[in-house]
């Protein structure tokens, strides 16, 4: 990208851009002498395990001064409108960070989009899998990959699984009968493949709608590995359709009467009118009792982690207040729902719950 011609931007952008700038090169600075003593520290102490060398080294003090860092360059870039500007700084931080971050699988995933789109379902796999997992001997490397799950929103994927578990499992014994569940863009589904493990006494059928075709491929795989004992009481349907007719709801007319349908990990990436539409399609696949979830990035005061997964990584998705998830519901069907928000530990997303009356 070439550089912004200072001719072409008022006095204040060049301003913003000289800040931006003398953050960056702080934060560079910063965590090139963060290597540089991490790396002595593990000559020095070869033997010494993985997590009593962060501890040693402090690593949540380095969170702490990376989130400062990302709190200055979002300010920083919330002050200043021009989407050049924007690009410009956006360029000058990934050239002079990505260095760092990418000896994270997570970041190196994120960053190189294998797939061609941010979020696919090999980053939410990698997200579930490498919790708690030391990557490599380097301390370095292990408290950049330990700073991906500080995020909260990172936090928030991990609970959300769980949440979503629960909330099926509850659903299933108060059910007298089938439980029906749609997922829409299900990705790799961890929180069925996990329940029909689990063994699941309770009849459930499944259907899982994704647009990529190897996140389905994936999940047929995990589930023709688990023994037929626990599958006895379980169907599970993968559906392809392309993002465009699950949008527009030209998807198999016989996909009704669900109990329940919850979506997480697609709204983030909709326009409010596009969300709208996708309420209106949900509700009409309800049964009489049924119930729609649906979960949305958090707009809160950890937003400005904005820096590191959507200028450092190119991971870009909306994040939403309550107000605005609520304004897509139609105001004749309000007084037919009844409409909540369940809460998760790191409040990393909103989680919209509309229960049929």
């Amino acid at each position: 990208m070439q550089p912004v011609k200072k001719s072409n931007i008022p006095t204040d952008g060049i301003k913003y851009i000289k800040e931006f700038k003398d953050t960056v090169d702080s934060l560079d600075k910063y965590l090139k002498q963060t290597k540089k003593s991490c790396d002595a520290f593990d000559k020095q102490n070869p033997q010494l395990k993985i997590n009593k060398k962060l501890t040693a080294l402090k690593a949540h003090k380095v969170f702490e001064n990376i989130d400062s860092y990302s709190k200055k360059l979002y300010i920083l870039s919330k002050k200043n409108t021009d989407n050049d500007i924007y690009e410009h700084n956006k360029k000058y931080l990934q050239d002079k960070i990505v260095k760092y971050f990418i000896c994270s699988p997570i970041n190196k995933h994120m960053l190189e989009k294998p797939l061609g789109y941010p979020g696919d379902y090999l980053l939410t796999n990698m997200i579930y899998d490498l919790c708690d997992q030391e990557i490599s001997n380097s301390s370095f490397a292990n408290i950049i990959h330990k700073y991906v799950y500080h995020l909260p929103i990172i936090q928030s994927n991990l609970e959300r699984k769980q949440y979503l578990k629960e909330k099926i499992k509850s659903m299933a014994l108060k059910k007298k009968g089938t439980l029906k569940v749609a997922s829409f863009v299900c990705g790799p589904a961890n929180e069925i493949t996990e329940l029909v493990k689990e063994g699941l006494k309770i009849s459930c059928q499944f259907y899982l709608i994704d647009f990529e075709n190897k996140a389905l491929d994936y999940i047929k795989k995990e589930i023709a590995k688990i023994e037929n004992s626990k599958k006895k009481n379980i169907k599970v349907t993968l559906l392809n359709y392309d993002l465009k007719h699950i949008i527009l709801n030209k998807i198999d007319p016989e996909l009704r009467d669900f109990d329940l349908i919850y979506s997480f990990g697609f709204f983030d990436y909709l326009k409010d009118n596009f969300s709208k539409n996708m309420i209106k399609n949900f509700i009409q696949l309800l049964n009489k009792r049924g119930s729609v979830i649906l979960i949305n990035a958090n707009d809160n005061e950890n937003v400005f982690h904005k820096t590191y997964y959507e200028m450092l990584g190119e991971w870009v998705f909306y994040h939403r207040s309550r107000e605005e998830m609520l304004s897509w519901i139609p105001d004749n069907i309000k007084n037919d729902f009844i409409i909540k928000f369940d809460n998760i530990k790191h409040d990393g997303y909103h989680i919209m719950v509309l229960s049929k009356k």
